[in-house]
């Protein structure tokens, strides 16, 4: 799959319609949006994936667009439906990715809405031409620094509860815990988890450690995220935010094999796996007190 289709592809498993009942607000058109279906022009598909390569905000062209989804339809991974209001696509077996959708939209109001393309940083500075891009410039200072701010620098702290950075922190921290509910997290308050909402603010902002023109938007650090807390090798290995951002280019990686080879369920069964061994444990704890108590 080359990269722009597994974007795209990304894209559409991220907004198509999740709820049972089918969306009949434009059932005066003929139109009803059912489960695993997303109604969407190209054009606007073309500035949802906006993105910055080089300090320079770039998109794919309408052409480009157009044969990622044609060939996304050859191999039978969508299809898709002209209408008066836009194409109406259809995700193929949408429900092999339906508990993705759903742990990514515990991320909170405001991930999603950077993941449908609305308020995302891209948005944000095509409206703000170039004086937004030299007050950009001042602020991303602050976040090429090594080190987060000192604490010094003030006493609130710099994500707070409503932020993208700290609900996404805090939901990687309740990833972390439901592998291992013994794992070493901080306590769950903006403070406790100012230095991980930082390292994920900066995934975002500058992309992988050593970058500073290779952000991740929020749909893509959500779907990573997910993945690697199921996957049997990596839920042992990333148990921070910043472990997450200096490994998140093997994660992207090795996640995209294994949506190419069709294993998206292989996670899902690891994690089935794991509580059974965590229901199993249990009841051997219980009967082992049960057995001394007896004595």
């Amino acid at each position: 799959m080359q990269p722009v289709d597994l974007r795209l592809f990304i894209y559409l498993i991220g907004q198509a319609r999740y709820k049972e009942e089918p969306n009949t607000k434009y059932k005066t058109y003929g139109i009803n949006i059912k489960r695993g279906q997303f109604l969407r022009s190209y054009r606007k598909i073309r500035d949802d994936l906006e993105y910055f390569e080089n300090n320079a905000l770039k998109h794919y062209s309408l052409s480009v667009i157009k044969r990622s989804v044609d060939r996304l339809v050859e191999q039978e991974r969508i299809e898709i439906e002209q209408t008066k209001l836009g194409t109406l696509f259809t995700v193929v077996n949408y429900c092999q990715y339906q508990d993705y959708q759903e742990k990514c939209d515990q991320l909170g109001t405001d991930l999603e809405q950077g993941w449908n393309g609305a308020g995302t940083d891209a948005e944000q500075y095509s409206k703000k031409g170039k004086e937004g891009e030299r007050k950009e410039k001042e602020k991303r200072s602050d976040y090429e620094s090594p080190n987060p701010p000192s604490k010094t620098e003030e006493d609130n702290p710099k994500y707070g509860e409503d932020s993208r950075p700290y609900k996404a922190a805090m939901h990687l921290r309740k990833r972390i815990l439901e592998n291992n509910e013994k794992a070493q997290v901080p306590q769950p308050d903006p403070k406790s988890m100012e230095k991980w909402a930082y390292e994920l603010d900066k995934l975002n902002r500058l992309g992988p450690v050593g970058r500073n023109d290779a952000g991740y938007d929020w749909k893509e650090i959500g779907m990573i995220m997910e993945w690697c807390q199921d996957h049997h090798f990596w839920n042992t290995n990333i148990l921070s935010a910043g472990t997450f951002r200096e490994q998140i280019i093997k994660l992207e990686n090795q996640m995209k094999s294994d949506i190419n080879n069709g294993e998206w369920k292989a996670s899902k069964n690891s994690k089935q796996k794991g509580n059974k061994r965590k229901e199993l444990f249990l009841k051997y704890k219980n009967e082992e007190e049960n057995n001394s108590g007896g004595e």
